[in-house]
This record gives C-alpha cells, sequence and structure tokens, in this order.
C-alpha cells in the first residue's frame, strides 16, 4: 500500500512540473538556509580535536561583582582562579589562561599575532595533535622559561615551508624558543591562539592574588571533570563558593556568574547578566529554545505559501478526488495520499537543500569567515534535514489534506469545492 500510495505521488509531481519546480526552489532555499545555521552551530557543539572531551569540559569566564555603589561586569583574576574554583571538587584537571596580542613582523611583513598563555595543564583539558614537537610543560611554565607552541599559520609565516622546532620567534621585547607546532584552531573556539605562551610569564605576587577589579588583567579557567556526572554537581557547587569570595577592595562585596560549558558561555554572553540575581543558568536552554523558535518562524512562512498552493492544487483536483470517493476510498486514505505527496516534496526539497547548504559552507570555509573552521554536512546535520524536511511537509500538508477531505462527492464530481 505505501509503495502505491508513493508511486502515486511520484506520478503527481511529475505531472505538474511547473508546480513541483516553485515548491521546489522555495522548500530547498529555506532548508538550505536552515542547514547552514544548524552546520555552524553543530560544529561548536560536536566539535574537532582539540575539543573532543567537551562533554567533560567547564569554563569559567566572565563574571559580575558587586558593591553599595559599584559594579563591575568583567573576566576575574588568577588569584580567583587559583584559590577559589581550584578547590572544588571532582576536577581531574585545571588550567588557568588569558589572551595578549602582539604586533610581530615576520619576513618583513606585519603581523598581529594572537597569543594564549597558558599552564601545562591546558594540554591535558585540550586534546592537540601536534605537527612537530611537543606541549610544553607545567615545569617550563613554573620556571618561566620562554617557550612557544605555534600554529601551522604562525609557522608559515615565520619560517615558511621550513620546521619551526628549536628556532625562536620574536614577540614583543623577547624570544622565545618553539617546542612545538598545531594545526590552526578555529578562532571561535576557547583554545585558539597563533601562539601559546606560558601564563606565569608575566605573574606578580600582586597579580597572583588578585580576585576582580584593579589594572591585572582578566583571566578564565578550563576545567575537565572526571565524568560527565559530575558536571552539574560542580556547577553547584561553584554557585556555593562565590557567597565566599573575599575581595581585595572594599568596593565589592558579592560576586555572580557561572561555571559553564561552552554554550552555556554563549548563552550567557547572549542574553546578558542577569541584574535582579536570579537563577543562573538557564541560558543555554533560552538560547536553545529562541534557535528553535527562530528555526520554526522561518519554516512558518514558506509553509504557508505552500499551504495556499497545495490548496489550489487541490481544487484543481476535485474531479479525481470525487471519481476516487465514489469508487470507495475514504476520507483517511485521501489525507494519507496527499499528505504523503507533500512529504515526498518535501524531502526532495530537503536533499537539494543539503546540496546547496554543503556547497555554501564550503565557500563560507574558503573565505575564512570563521578562521581555520571547517564546515560540511555530516550525519547529524542530514538528521537535522530529514526532520526539518518532514516538519515542513507536515506544517504545510495537514491542512489541505483536511480540506480535500471534506469535499462532498457530487460538488467534487462537478469540479467545485463547497465544503
Amino acid at each position: 500500500m505505501l509503495r502505491n500510495y508513493l508511486l502515486l505521488a511520484w506520478k503527481v509531481l511529475l505531472r505538474r512540473k511547473f508546480f513541483t519546480f516553485i515548491s521546489l526552489v522555495g522548500i530547498s532555499l529555506s532548508l538550505a538556509t536552515i542547514l547552514v545555521v544548524a552546520a555552524i552551530i553543530d560544529y561548536h557543539g560536536y566539535p574537532p580535536k582539540p575539543y573532543n572531551k567537551q562533554s567533560r569540559m567547564l569554563f569559567v569566564k566572565t563574571m559580575m561583582a558587586e558593591g553599595e555603589d559599584f559594579t563591575t561586569i568583567n573576566e576575574p583574576h588568577y588569584g580567583f582562579h587559583d584559590k577559589y574554583v581550584r578547590s572544588l571538587p571532582n576536577i581531574e584537571q585545571f588550567s588557568i589562561q588569558t589572551e595578549s596580542t602582539f604586533i610581530a613582523y615576520p619576513n618583513g611583513q606585519k603581523a598581529i599575532l594572537t597569543a594564549r598563555k597558558v599552564d601545562g595543564a591546558f594540554w591535558e583539558i585540550f586534546d592537540f595533535n601536534f605537527l612537530e614537537g611537543n606541549a610544553f610543560t607545567e615545569d617550563d611554565n613554573r620556571e618561566q622559561r620562554f617557550v612557544a607552541v605555534v600554529s601551522e599559520q604562525t609557522r608559515q609565516r615565520f619560517f615558511g615551508n621550513e620546521p619551526a622546532l628549536g628556532k625562536s620567534i620574536p614577540l614583543g621585547e623577547r624570544m622565545y624558543r618553539v617546542v612545538g607546532v598545531v594545526p590552526n584552531v578555529a578562532e571561535t573556539m576557547g583554545a585558539s591562539a597563533d601562539v601559546w605562551l606560558p601564563v606565569s610569564i608575566d605573574l606578580t605576587s600582586e597579580s597572583r592574588a588578585a580576585i576582580m577589579g584593579g589594572n591585572f588583567g582578566g583571566y578564565t579557567s578550563a576545567i575537565l571533570v572526571k565524568n560527565e556526572a559530575d558536571v552539574k554537581p560542580l556547577q553547584n557547587a561553584f554557585q556555593e563558593m562565590l557567597p565566599r569570595v573575599q575581595f581585595q577592595t572594599s568596593q565589592l562585596k558579592t560576586m555572580y556568574g557561572v561555571c559553564g560549558t561552552q554554550f552555556e558561555l554563549i548563552g550567557q554572553q547572549f542574553f546578558g547578566f542577569d541584574t535582579e540575581r536570579t537563577e543562573y543558568g538557564n541560558e543555554a536552554r533560552r538560547l536553545l529554545a529562541l534557535i528553535i523558535g527562530l528555526g520554526l518562524a522561518f519554516m512558518l512562512l514558506p509553509a504557508i505559501n505552500l499551504v495556499n498552493v497545495n490548496v489550489s492544487r487541490i481544487i484543481e483536483r476535485a474531479s479525481e478526488i470525487g471519481v476516487r470517493k465514489a469508487f470507495g476510498a475514504s476520507s483517511g486514505a485521501l489525507v494519507v495520499q496527499f499528505v504523503l505527496e507533500n512529504l515526498v516534496l518535501t524531502v526532495l526539497g530537503g536533499a537539494i537543500g543539503m546540496l546547496i547548504a554543503e556547497g555554501v559552507l564550503q565557500w563560507i570555509t574558503e573565505t575564512g569567515f570563521i578562521a581555520h573552521a571547517v564546515f560540511h554536512i555530516n550525519l547529524r546535520v542530514a538528521g537535522y534535514a530529514l526532520a526539518s524536511s518532514v516538519v515542513f511537509g507536515l506544517l504545510s500538508g495537514v491542512l489541505p489534506a483536511w480540506k480535500m477531505s471534506r469535499l462532498p462527492i457530487v460538488e467534487s464530481l462537478k469540479g467545485g469545492i463547497n465544503a
């Protein structure tokens, strides 16, 4: 029976080629747009190396601290992470890092390099593939040695096609010896850089003790928990710890923020800080709900247009419907047929949309819109395409099918609709 329905749906689509073409254009372009966005979100939700431990990673980044007449929103200083965050339970690896920039002149060409200053544990949390050498160690960090890991692009800038291991690069007023080279990392990720340096190099006793405010610069921490089940308890422990923070300045009294996943931090950045100090941690759910809502809303307009086209198509097929009803076809069977016809059309449009989306994603990758990120349609995104096609087909097919099922036999045979 299903095979007969599918064959009939295919013949109907071939019979009305112009209608099919117009519908496919609208469906494929709408779904292609959704898939491009879905692929970019998927890339950040399920990233490649060095983020393959992401399900066990948490981050502490921007926080809000308040006093009686003073509020600051910034990244905390080294002392907050070292004294308070490091002591949270169920931590397998803990890393403190900060960012800075350098202006360098490799081969006489001006280049602005992003430097990520990290400790030895950073290389245990993030699983880099090394093209040359290895990571610097915690001993290198503790002894404040001028060593560096560079990206593939940085190696190319300074040394062309030559190996970089053991050579030195000038950054600021110092020379750093290259101990490792890693592949380029997408700039939107929390471990990306042009060069990685020991975080201790510019640390002083004052900056080691600083909590929030002042002139010591901001730091973030990356946490790797032992098991995925430890994520929520650690987040709860983080919130319980915040009231115990003792500031180095009397201007600040309390601190607010989250210890969250990358997606939760994006949600916090998108929605901003909750100045009413209600429950933290809902930003990811709100952002996910917003993304899903926007996706459905984006599909709604073309779905409404397709509904109107389908209703017109049903009017033209009134005589056919009347004949089928006269020979015993039930309303339910006709509804199934029309919904299935629409699903075949939308799934076909989804397949075309995937091809369009893959081409657009390759173009985005080649243009470097997000530097060093490589986007493509994988199995998960293909699943999103199938689900979107089915939702699109149901949204645009149920109402016309219901209207068709109410056509009286006599009026249908006359070619009219007085349902």
